[in-house]
């Protein structure tokens, strides 16, 4: 039974920073403004992901992406794109969320294709993650109403994919609180399965079906030792989660990507993210930004993609409104009468953070 298996279990939230406007105090500072060239740079902290490339045809999963091969290279998009998906996995990995970079790209590519900066695509209503206005985002607009009381067509349609891919990580926070409805502790759950992609595959197939979906009571109560997909009874779901389970697989078995990262990238990376922060003044974000550039950067005028961005994104996620846990998400379902009884015992089941990975997908 899973009660066997649900030693209490918690997260050890990690470091981050601040979000950079481009505008901000006027002109870009300059580069390598007091940055002694000598000072010599930090150990590399290399990131699991996203992936360089990787041909995502019938070998990877049968039809590819929506039936047809898909050339993926992670040069053809913006920086930004790739910085939110190490951003949005740390965030979820501070939450015993174990999904890596690479598992946030692999939604986008199996929602949108990523032609969601395409005019025109059927993709750019709800954008690169395909958040509906009118169902989850409502819901985020509910459970997280200081993050997100912008308009949807500014944090989520067309090309938002940044903003989009925190906000899919406060879905799956959201989601996890709402499993308590099935375990008392769902990050327990996760650790405990034999199968380290079990919370990819139950929150991929929520992320389908819905959060009311009647196929998680079996997921938590039969499945807790098996394959939880055996447990979905769902052509859709079943196929939907198999596609970004395989896509993510073979993407982590790729090379990752790398490239240089200059100031001017972490500033529009900031200018991206904003509307989800509006109560972050730009001065703030842009000094923190800054302060971590410039000491991974050491005296160089970039920074390695791989090598540096988690690094400076600790500085980042440490020096924004940390994301609700899930202890607090499970608050605020109680509040709004989606979860009652034992599930509202907030912090009761879920304190013992050694089993957590951390933010770089490593186990302690």
């Amino acid at each position: 039974m899973v009660a066997t298996a649900l030693a209490a279990v918690g997260c050890a939230r990690s470091g981050g920073g601040a979000d950079p406007d481009g505008d901000a105090g006027g002109a870009t500072p300059d580069a390598t403004a007091g940055i002694d060239a000598a000072w010599p740079p930090p150990p590399p902290d290399p990131v699991d992901g996203p992936a360089d490339h990787l041909l995502i045809d019938d070998t990877v999963h049968p039809g590819g992406v929506w039936g047809e091969p898909l050339d993926f290279r992670m040069a053809d998009y913006p920086l930004g794109w790739a910085i939110a998906t190490v951003h949005a996995s740390m965030l979820l990995r501070n939450e015993c969320i174990d999904l890596g970079p690479n598992a946030v790209l692999s939604v986008a590519l199996k929602e949108s294709r990523l032609t969601c900066a395409q005019p025109g695509a059927p993709s750019q209503l709800d954008g690169c993650f395909q958040i509906e206005a009118t169902s989850a985002y409502l819901e985020l607009g509910r459970m997280f109403p200081d993050r997100f009381a912008g308009s949807h067509a500014t944090v989520i349609g067309g090309d938002h994919f940044e903003t989009s891919a925190i906000a899919m990580a406060h879905y799956y926070v959201f989601a996890t609180a709402m499993f308590r409805k099935y375990a008392a502790c769902p990050e327990a759950f996760f650790v405990a399965h034999p199968d380290r992609r079990t919370p990819q595959k139950v929150l991929t197939g929520a992320y389908n079906r819905g959060l009311w979906w009647p196929s998680l009571q079996a997921i938590f109560t039969t499945c807790a030792d098996r394959d939880v997909m055996t447990c979905f009874a769902h052509t859709i779901a079943t196929d939907y989660t198999g596609a970004i389970v395989a896509y993510t697989a073979a993407l982590d078995a790729a090379p990752a990507f790398d490239a240089p990262v200059r100031w001017d990238d972490l500033a529009a990376y900031w200018t991206r993210l904003k509307p989800i922060y509006p109560d972050v003044a730009d001065e703030t974000a842009l000094a923190t930004l800054r302060t971590a550039f410039d000491y991974q950067r050491a005296g160089a005028d970039t920074v390695s993609f791989k090598d540096a961005i988690r690094p400076i994104l600790r500085d980042l996620i440490v020096t924004l409104p940390a994301m609700a846990t899930v202890d607090e998400a499970a608050a605020a379902a109680c509040g709004q009468s989606y979860l009652s009884g034992d599930a509202c015992n907030v912090g009761a089941a879920c304190v013992d953070r050694d089993r957590c990975p951390r933010d770089d997908g490593t186990i302690p």
